[in-house]
């Protein structure tokens, strides 16, 4: 009797020492499970956060590329270079500068009322487009164009000098003693000619002979000489 007690009291014992086996092993594994659960909680966080700051990095950045702020001159100073650029021919500013993105820098654009567009990069100052001549140089001088129209008609004295529009584009008129006309572009490029053309002709008969002249006025592209 007292053996098949002490064989149920050790049964009884092993299956308490099992449970609880069971139940230390079932806590430790659901606080292991509850660890792992919170570090990929934590690790996902920790990305969605990085992208995040990634796609306001690239939003600041395409920002800036729209709206730059990036300068070392003043407005007045690039207004200053713009007037340089267009030389003569003036400038009247028709708004203050804005800076905008032009091909990928920084720059001031400045129109004025005349039509003029330049744009002036906002950290060198140097101008990007000058819209008098259609590239980045600056316009003629008077006697810059003066001098190529003495060069296009070499031998002729010169008279004057104005300003004109020829083709939708600014120019410079040189006029000479001799009538004849020179049109010179603000890149220094002579684009049309007005020359006076002077033809004479000699008639004889009966009694005696007499002499009489006329002229005429031709116009040609530049390029063409006569």
């Amino acid at each position: 009797m007292k053996k098949s007690a002490i064989i149920i009291s050790i049964l009884i014992t092993t299956l308490v020492l099992g449970t609880v086996a069971g139940v230390v092993k079932a806590v430790s594994v659901s606080q292991t499970n509850a660890k792992v659960q919170e570090l990929e909680q934590t690790i996902q966080a920790r990305e969605e956060l990085y992208k995040q700051t990634i796609e306001e990095a690239n939003t600041r950045l395409a920002q800036v590329q729209t709206n730059p702020t990036a300068s070392t001159i003043t407005p007045d100073q690039a207004i200053q270079n713009a007037r340089t650029a267009v030389g003569s021919f003036g400038l009247t500013m028709s708004n203050p500068p804005e800076l905008v993105n032009y091909n990928g820098s920084t720059a001031y654009e400045i129109n004025s009322w005349e039509g003029i567009k330049l744009y002036v990069d906002s950290l060198s100052g140097a101008v990007l487009f000058n819209s008098l001549t259609g590239s980045a140089a600056k316009a003629v001088t008077d006697e810059e164009a003066i001098q190529a129209a003495m060069n296009y008609m070499p031998g002729y004295t010169f008279a004057s000098i104005s300003k004109s529009v020829y083709n939708d584009q600014q120019v410079n008129i040189v006029a000479f003693t001799s009538g004849d006309q020179v049109y010179v572009n603000l890149a220094g490029q002579v684009v049309y000619v007005v020359q006076m053309q002077v033809q004479t002709a000699s008639y004889g008969g009966g009694g005696g002979g007499g002499g009489s002249g006329f002229s005429g006025e031709g116009e040609h592209e530049g390029g063409d000489d006569d």
